[in-house]
C-alpha cells in the first residue's frame, strides 16, 4: 500500500485529537515528555520501543535526563501520515499509564 502524506489541514485536524503534539513544517509531529529522572525517561522509551516494533513504525527519539522528545513521520511517504497519528495515540496511552502509576 502506498502511503500519501497528509495535507496541512488534515494534520491540524488530527492534532486536535492528541494533547500537546505539534507539527513542524509538515515534516513531522513532535512532543516532549518530562520525567523526574533519567531512569523513568528510559523506561518510557523502552515501552515505546515495544509498541513501535509491533506497529512496524519507528519514531525518532531523543532521550536526556528527565526528558524524552518524540518525532514521528512516515519515511515511505516522506511526510506525515495516519500511521504517525496512530503511533502518537499509543504513545499517549503509555504516558497516561505512567502518570496513573506515579499518582498511586
Amino acid at each position: 500500500m502506498v502511503l500519501e502524506p497528509m495535507h496541512l489541514e488534515e494534520i491540524n485536524d488530527n492534532l486536535t485529537r492528541i494533547k500537546g503534539w505539534d507539527e513542524l513544517n509538515q515534516d513531522f509531529i513532535k512532543k516532549t515528555f518530562h520525567f523526574p529522572d533519567f531512569k523513568e525517561a528510559l523506561e518510557f522509551v523502552n515501552k515505546i520501543g515495544i509498541v513501535a516494533e509491533a506497529q512496524n513504525h519507528y519514531p525518532k527519539i531523543i532521550l536526556s535526563h528527565g526528558q524524552v522528545i518524540i518525532k514521528l513521520f512516515t519515511v515511505e511517504a516522506e511526510g506525515i501520515t495516519y500511521k504517525d497519528f496512530e503511533l502518537a495515540k499509543l504513545i499517549e496511552e503509555i504516558f497516561e499509564e505512567y502518570t496513573r502509576n506515579i499518582k498511586k
